[in-house]
């Protein structure tokens, strides 16, 4: 792939704020569990979760494992924002693109699925949600998830089972890193 067309691939995956977050450009101390993400290859441990509070950079870890994953592998990678998304699905109901969305984001090589929980978890939404996850955790598909909610929450939120199956893969928990958006 030439960096031209890597570069239309990241622009027409990422959000305009996240282009340029790179490993190289996460800034500051690197926790255990950061470093660990910063190496995670989705083999072994396909599910990855990042949890923390709010502008703690799970966004910018997540957006360096997808150029990390389109630089090795090229093409295959889907970034996704769960309410946004949710809100596509809904919209597709009225043009029958609902079942392609869903089938997008449960056979992407790679899918990030940044924001989980900032959704109002009605049953559809966890019915929804819990079916993506379920089917690349039972693929061994590599699947991202940042969430401002730790996993007890999430468990509270959604249920056991989907808790349990993020819990499963390699968890980082961003706590310790300073609010990025407050000058931290």
């Amino acid at each position: 792939m030439d960096e031209e067309d890597r570069m239309t691939l990241e622009q027409e995956l990422i959000p305009k704020r996240y282009f340029g977050c790179t490993w190289e450009t996460f800034k500051g101390d690197r926790p255990p569990m950061v470093k660990a993400l910063e190496l995670w290859r989705g083999e072994g441990e396909p599910i990855c979760c990042i949890t923390g509070p709010a502008g703690t950079g799970k966004t910018h870890m997540a957006v360096a494992t997808v150029l990390r994953w389109i630089a090795a592998r090229g093409y295959g990678a889907r970034f996704l924002v769960v309410p946004e998304w949710l809100q596509e699905i809904k919209g597709g109901f009225h043009d029958g693109r609902s079942n392609e969305l869903l089938y997008r984001a449960r056979t992407a090589k790679l899918l990030v699925m940044d924001d989980l929980g900032a959704e109002l978890a009605t049953d559809w939404v966890q019915d929804t949600v819990y079916s993506v996850i379920n089917h690349r955790y039972n693929e061994l598909l590599p699947t991202v998830v940042t969430t401002n909610l730790n996993l007890s929450e999430l468990s509270s939120k959604y249920h056991d089972r989907l808790a349990s199956r993020l819990a499963s893969g390699l968890v980082v928990n961003t706590k310790a890193l300073p609010d990025r958006r407050l000058g931290g």
